[in-house]
Parts: C-alpha cells; structure tokens; sequence
C-alpha cells in the first residue's frame, strides 16, 4: 500500500532515529499508518461483516501487538480504541466518492512542506478510495 502514497517501501524508523527526521515526516507517516489500518475495517463496516459494535473488539485484537498505541502516537490503549473506533465510523459514515477528500484531510495533505511528497499523497489518496470502491464493488452484492 505504501507505493501507491509514493514510498518505496513502509518506512520503519526507531525513536531514536526520528530525532533527526523532520517531525512532519515523522507525523505523517503515523497518520498514513492509521489510515492503512482503519480503512480496512470500515469496508467491513460498509459491507456489513462487522458491525460497530464488533470493532472494539477488532481494535482490541489488533492493539494486543505491543507497542501498536504507541506507534500511532496515542498516549494508552484506552486513547487509542476510542481514536481508532471513533475514526472507523467516520470513514463507514462517509460515502465511499468522499474517500479521498476524506483521506486528504486527514493526512494533512495541504499543510505537507515538500510539494513532490504532497503531489504523492494526493494522487495516491485517490488512487487508494478507488481501489477500496473496487473492494466494496466486488464484497457487495
């Protein structure tokens, strides 16, 4: 998924390392790691094979990996359950054509400093709502 924003690979970076990255890059790559992970359950949401109230259970699974609050930046598990679930529902709320306003939004893509990054994120925001309206198109029915 990370090509399609214009990585070459997920970007893996210790804490000690994003010392000497810019934070915006930093920042952002945990808001695209958010996204990646919350925009999955939301087709599920769309499609009916979960419900909101199977998510919480489903946030919690995927928080049982150590560390994973942390690395989207949520200050406890309980922050992050409430984020995660409070993020699901607006993506499952939103009609799937929005998804990339949405994504654009939410990435900060406007505020983003270097403008090739920024072009990237963009084009791959709606690249990535088009494949996820792929997904619904072909699970519904």
């Amino acid at each position: 998924m990370w090509q399609i924003f214009g990585y070459a690979k997920r970007p893996k970076h210790g804490r000690i390392f994003n010392v000497f990255r810019a934070k915006w890059k930093t920042e952002l790559e945990t808001r695209l790691i958010h996204e990646l992970m919350i925009t999955p359950i939301a087709v599920q949401v769309i499609l009916g094979s979960a419900t909101m109230r199977d998510i919480e259970h489903v946030i919690a699974a995927r928080l049982g990996h150590g560390g994973v609050a942390e690395t989207l930046s949520y200050e406890s598990t309980d922050a992050s359950i409430r984020g995660l679930y409070k993020s699901i529902e607006e993506y499952s709320k939103t009609p799937i054509d929005d998804w990339t306003k949405l994504l654009v939004t939410r990435l900060h893509v406007p505020g983003i400093p270097d403008r090739q990054t920024a072009a990237n994120l963009l084009a791959g925001s709606a690249k990535y709502a088009i494949m996820m309206r792929g997904v619904l198109v072909e699970h519904s029915g």
